[in-house]
């Protein structure tokens, strides 16, 4: 992104058209850390308040947002939620995206609720003990609570 947005390929220049990005987008940058282009390294962070900001971005203001939806997996059907989120509660209302390191887990998308109002959400768990396969059931717990508006 710095090579085209910037002229230079380095990763400060494409740290740089990411911060922008932000700013343009009216997302605050408390708690944003790019350290690399990676996404991978430990040393970036988001808040779920930035992640979900840029997830109401793309919905409310990107040209890009069908695209970026569809790249999403189904819920218990493809991609990182083939394995979860397998209640039918979940079919055709969640599309989301995983990530996870050590200690991590976290899933930030889009669902539809009961009600018929599409919500975008994040939901970032740190520094958890025990089995990861807790915090996920948890994790789907609380959507599945949201989703059926209860």
């Amino acid at each position: 992104m710095g090579k085209v947005f910037r002229n230079s390929g380095t990763t400060a220049a494409g740290i740089d058209v990411l911060y922008k990005f932000l700013e343009d987008a009216g997302i605050s940058k408390t708690g944003i850390f790019l350290e690399d282009g990676s996404g991978m390294s430990p040393m970036n962070a988001i808040t779920s308040q930035g992640l979900a900001g840029i997830l109401l971005f793309m919905r409310n203001r990107s040209a890009n947002f069908t695209g970026f939806y569809n790249s999403l997996p189904d819920a218990g059907k493809e991609g990182t939620l083939k394995t979860s989120f397998k209640n039918p509660a979940f079919y055709s209302n969640l599309k989301a995206k995983s990530g996870s390191m050590t200690r991590v887990r976290s899933y930030a998308g889009y669902f539809k609720a009961s009600s018929g109002n599409e919500m975008a959400f994040s939901l970032i768990i740190n520094n958890f003990s025990g089995p990861s396969r807790r915090i996920i059931s948890g994790i789907e717990d609380i959507i599945l609570e949201t989703i059926s508006d209860r």
